[in-house]
């Protein structure tokens, strides 16, 4: 799964939008987004089993959530970024 971050023209510009990955059946959804720097994406788990999100960079790394729960992580700057899920 992949994040695009684009350039930052002016941040006064655009207006932070949330975007939302679903964590279902073991595989995250949508698997790659692009948005914006200033944006903010929230992972949910929708499965029984605990999930986390994670990313090469180190970037974040959520703690373990429980159907239900949610994690977000708003982008600073531009960039691509994999995540995944570590267990």
């Amino acid at each position: 799964m992949t994040f695009f971050s684009g350039q930052q023209q002016d941040i006064r510009q655009h207006a932070a939008t949330t975007h939302q990955v679903n964590i279902v059946n073991f595989s995250m959804s949508p698997t790659n987004l692009t948005i914006q720097v200033g944006d903010t994406v929230t992972w949910t788990n929708q499965d029984e089993e605990e999930h986390d999100t994670n990313n090469d960079q180190g970037r974040w790394h959520s703690p373990l959530l429980a159907r239900g729960q949610s994690f977000s992580h708003t982008f600073p700057e531009p960039g691509v970024f994999t995540y995944f899920c570590t267990p």
